[in-house]
């Protein structure tokens, strides 16, 4: 009986007014962006599933905005 691991994929959304762009340097996830939070957080989980090849995974979300950045 094979053993499954729990994946983990650290996402950070970045606000850059007036859009979300999400990172993820775990999967080399970046460029899922739009204007509603809710709708790149989707695009990201779809994503995920798609590379982690419908394995279990978790995602840990931090939040950040282009002014922190500079």
């Amino acid at each position: 009986m094979g053993t499954t691991s729990l994946k983990i994929a650290h996402v950070t959304y970045i606000y850059e007014d007036p859009i979300w762009v999400a990172v993820c340097e775990e999967v080399g996830l970046a460029g899922y962006q739009g204007r509603n939070l809710e709708k790149v957080k989707k695009l990201v989980s779809e994503g995920l599933q798609y590379y982690f090849e419908d394995q279990s995974f978790e995602i840990i979300e931090s939040f950040e905005n282009e002014l922190n950045l500079k």
